[in-house]
């Protein structure tokens, strides 16, 4: 009888420390969120900043989002102007096991407020996307497509496969008139 107790003891222990899930953690994030339990965040000292050199310029920007030393996405800007045209692009693309909240569209990428919410379920794409591409040529009309719109701070929401699950992030980006982009900080839900 003492030996089945004893038996009993041994595997309630086994199932008590087998029972704990160590890759368990928070499945969702708010744009914006800086600190609590399980964030990660990471400030952009000296923020990096993307912006329109006349006539013409292009630059792109690749972000490690979650640390392992490889970037997570690429930004891709690129602008040119002369007397009686204009045009600005930004795209972002993402690398290995890294989906982008989508916008209006599948193709454009997600301009997220302050404090949305970043979870399983909104739309999420693995294509390069559009931010803001605008075009401008005198005597024609403009044209315009991207969500990125309004001036200002907004968010951009991701999520990274790790370990079969999803750790959902947002990186903060100001962007004026779509000529100038300024990347601020980011943070990422820790494993």
């Amino acid at each position: 009888m003492r030996e089945i107790i004893r038996l009993l003891q041994f595997l309630g222990i086994v199932i008590l420390l087998t029972g704990c899930d160590k890759d368990d953690y928070q499945q969702f994030i708010y744009a914006g969120s800086a600190t609590g339990e399980y964030i990660t965040y990471t400030e952009i000292s000296p923020p990096e900043v993307i912006m329109f050199d006349y006539p013409a310029s292009s630059s792109t920007y690749s972000p490690d989002l979650d640390g392992d030393g490889e970037p997570d996405v690429t930004f891709s800007f690129s602008g040119s102007a002369s007397p009686g045209h204009t045009l600005f692009s930004m795209h972002v693309t993402t690398h290995d096991d890294v989906e982008l909240c989508q916008g209006t569209a599948e193709d454009l990428a997600g301009m997220l407020e302050e404090d949305a919410l970043i979870d399983e379920f909104r739309q999420w794409q693995t294509e390069e996307l559009i931010m803001h591409d605008y075009s401008y040529i005198t005597n024609e009309s403009a044209t315009f497509t991207g969500d990125w719109v309004e001036s200002g701070k907004h968010y951009l929401g991701f999520r990274i496969m790790d370990k079969k699950k999803y750790r959902y992030g947002w990186i903060a980006i100001s962007m004026e008139s779509g000529a100038s982009w300024v990347f601020q900080d980011f943070a990422l839900i820790s494993d």
